[in-house]
C-alpha cells in the first residue's frame, strides 16, 4: 500500500511542481530519503523512489541543486553497491543537464583548500579502502574516494577552477609513495583535462569502438605496430602525426572519413578541448541512441554538398551505403533534384569498373553495393525523372533501376513482391552493351518469379548472362564500343548480384502479371441483406 501510495504522489508531484517551483524560484530538493529507500525490501517503495529520482534528476538543468544534492546522497558511506549502481544512470542524467545548462561554470566554485582535500583523497594509498567493484556481493568500496573524483572532473568542467585543478593533480602526480591505483586516477583526471580527440571507429552502421588520445601526446594500443599521435586541431581538421589505421596527414573533424582498408567501415573524429565537451560527449555516447547519432554524422557529412550545390566527392561517395540510410535518402531525393550532375570517373572507387561514369551514377552504385531498402523510393523517384548527365554509353534512368533492383534482391522487405510486380510494366533499358538489352520490367518479374518457385523461362524471360569467349577468338582482335560496354556491364551485375532479363516476346509481360494476378487473395464479396443470419435473442431478452 506504501508503494502504491508513494507512485501516485510521484504522478501528482510531476504535475504540480512545474507550477509550485517553476523557473529560478524552485527549493533545494531533499533526495537523501529517496535514496534510503532505494534499499528497501519493497519493490515499489524502490519504484516510487526511482521515478521520483529521476523526475529531480530532468529537473537539474532548472534548479541548480538538483545535482550537488544528488552528490551528497551518493557520498554516503553506507549506502550499499547495488543503490550506488542503481543511482549512476540519474546522477549522470543530472550532470549531464548540469554540464549543459550554460551555468555550471559559475554554479559552484571550489576553493583552493576544497581542490586540495580532494587531490589529497584520490592520492591516499588504496590498500582497504581501494576501489572495488563488486556486483552483489560487498566490496571495499571508498566513497569518499568515489566523492573526491566526481568533484575534481566538476570542477575540471568549470571555466574558473579548471587551471587550479590540474595544476593540483600534476603537483600530486610527483609524490612519492603513489601506488598504482592512485597513479591511474590521477593520470585519467590530467588526461581529462588536456585537449583531447575522441576517434569513433564505425562498421555496419554500428559504432563498436571509440579510442580517446590526448592532443600532442603518442600512445601505442596493445598489438599495435606503431603509436598514433595527434599533433596539432584546428577548427574544422586534426593533423594526425603517426598512426596505424591512419597515416600521417590531415582528417576532417565532425564527419565520416572512410576508413583506407575496409569497406565498410569509417572514422568519426570528434575534438574534445576541455574536461567539459569531454564529459559532455561521454555521456551523449552512452546514452543517445546510436541511430541518432549516426543520422546527426550524415547530415554533418553530406549537407555541405547540398547547401554548396556543388557534386559529391570521392569520399562522401564511398560513405553513402554505410551512413544512416533514412538521411541519406532524405539528402539524396533533394541532392538529385538540385545540383547536376557531372562527370566521375567510377574506377576511382572501383577499379574494376573503369568505364567512365557520372557523379550521380557513382552515387547509385555505392547504394547498390551497401545500402539498405529506406533508400529505394529515392532512387526510384531519380530513375523516373531522368535527371542523369547524359552519356552516349547508356540511358539516365539505369543506373538508379539497377541499385534499386540490387537493394530488393540483397534486402527484400515485407511488400517487396507487391513493388517488384508494379514495375513489370516498365520497360526502361539497364543494360546497353553487345546483344539484347534486359529492362528494368522483365528483370523484376524473373526475381519476382524465382522468389516463389516459379522458372522465369516458362514465361518468356531469358537471362542476360555475361560473354562467354570462344576458342578461335583472337584476343588480339580489335575490341568495338558495344563488346567494351558489354564487358563492363558483365563486371557491374556480377559485382551487384543481379542478373537482368528481356522477354523473348511481347506477351511474356501480360503473363507474368496474370499469373501475379490470380495469386492475390479474391476479396469474399458481401452477402446481401436478407441472407445475413437473424439475431438469436435468450429468453431474458424477449420477455416483455
Amino acid at each position: 500500500m506504501q508503494g502504491t501510495v508513494r507512485l501516485l504522489a510521484f504522478s501528482m508531484a510531476s504535475v504540480v511542481l512545474p507550477f509550485l517551483y517553476g523557473g529560478d524560484v524552485e527549493r533545494p530538493p531533499d533526495v537523501a530519503p529517496l535514496v534510503k529507500t532505494l534499499a528497501s525490501d519493497r519493490y515499489l517503495d524502490r519504484l516510487g523512489a526511482l521515478q521520483e529520482l529521476g523526475a529531480l534528476a530532468q529537473r537539474a538543468a532548472v534548479n541548480m541543486d538538483v545535482y550537488p544534492a544528488l552528490k551528497r546522497a551518493a557520498a554516503d558511506p553506507a549506502l550499499s553497491i547495488d543503490v550506488r549502481l542503481t543511482l549512476a544512470p540519474q546522477l549522470e542524467t543530472a550532470r549531464y543537464l548540469w554540464l549543459t545548462c550554460g551555468e555550471s561554470g559559475a554554479a559552484r566554485r571550489s576553493s583552493t583548500g576544497q581542490i586540495a582535500s580532494w587531490v589529497d583523497v584520490l592520492a591516499s594509498n588504496g590498500g582497504a579502502e581501494r576501489t572495488a567493484v563488486g556486483r552483489n556481493g560487498p566490496a571495499p568500496i571508498s566513497a569518499q574516494r568515489d566523492a573526491a573524483e566526481r568533484e575534481l572532473l566538476d570542477a575540471l568542467a568549470g571555466d574558473v577552477t579548471a587551471t587550479a585543478v590540474q595544476q593540483a593533480l600534476e603537483a600530486a602526480l610527483a609524490r612519492d609513495g603513489l601506488d598504482d591505483d592512485a597513479l591511474a586516477r590521477l593520470r585519467r583526471l590530467v588526461e581529462s583535462a588536456r585537449p583531447g580527440i575522441a576517434v569513433e571507429y564505425w562498421q555496419r552502421r554500428r559504432n563498436l569502438t571509440i579510442q580517446y588520445f590526448v592532443v600532442g601526446v603518442p600512445s601505442q594500443a596493445p598489438g599495435a605496430m606503431r603509436p598514433t599521435c595527434f599533433d596539432r586541431v584546428a577548427d574544422d581538421f586534426v593533423l594526425c602525426a603517426t598512426g596505424n589505421a591512419l597515416r600521417p596527414g590531415e582528417y576532417p573533424l565532425g564527419v565520416a572519413y572512410p576508413h583506407p582498408r575496409e569497406q565498410a567501415a569509417f572514422f568519426h573524429l570528434v575534438s574534445l578541448p576541455t574536461a567539459r565537451e569531454r564529459l559532455i560527449y561521454q555521456y551523449e555516447t552512452q546514452s543517445l541512441d546510436a541511430g541518432a547519432r549516426l543520422s546527426a554524422v550524415t547530415e554533418r557529412t553530406l549537407a555541405p554538398a547540398l547547401a554548396g550545390k556543388r557534386p559529391l566527392d570521392d569520399s562522401q561517395l564511398w560513405l553513402l551505403g554505410q551512413l544512416d540510410q533514412p538521411t541519406v535518402a532524405r539528402l539524396l531525393r533533394t541532392y538529385f533534384a538540385e545540383v547536376p550532375d557531372a562527370p566521375f570517373d567510377v574506377s576511382q572507387l572501383a577499379p574494376m569498373l573503369s568505364d567512365v561514369s557520372s557523379v550521380h551514377r557513382t552515387a547509385c552504385l555505392m547504394l547498390a553495393l551497401d545500402g539498405s531498402h529506406e533508400i529505394v523510393p529515392t532512387l526510384v523517384e531519380a530513375a523516373q525523372s531522368k535527371r542523369f548527365l547524359p552519356l552516349a554509353s547508356d540511358e539516365p534512368q539505369a543506373m538508379a533501376w539497377i541499385a534499386a533492383l540490387t537493394i530488393a534482391a540483397r534486402e527484400p522487405w515485407d511488400d517487396v513482391d507487391g513493388w517488384l510486380a508494379g514495375l513489370i510494366q516498365h520497360s526502361d533499358r539497364i543494360s546497353f552493351g553487345q546483344g539484347t538489352a534486359g529492362d528494368v520490367g522483365a528483370t523484376a518479374a524473373a526475381m519476382l518469379l524465382v522468389r516463389h518457385g516459379e522458372d522465369p523461362a516458362y514465361f518468356g524471360l531469358v537471362a542476360r548472362g555475361p560473354l562467354e569467349r570462344g576458342l578461335h577468338d583472337r584476343f588480339e582482335a580489335p575490341i568495338n564500343a558495344d563488346y567494351r560496354r558489354r564487358m563492363f556491364e558483365d563486371r557491374l551485375f556480377k559485382q551487384v548480384g543481379v542478373t537482368p532479363y528481356y522477354f523473348a516476346d511481347a506477351t511474356g509481360r501480360a503473363a507474368v502479371q496474370n499469373w501475379w494476378r490470380r495469386r492475390q487473395p479474391t476479396p469474399s464479396p458481401t452477402p446481401p441483406i436478407y441472407m445475413l443470419p437473424a439475431p438469436a435473442f435468450t429468453a431474458r431478452a424477449a420477455r416483455p
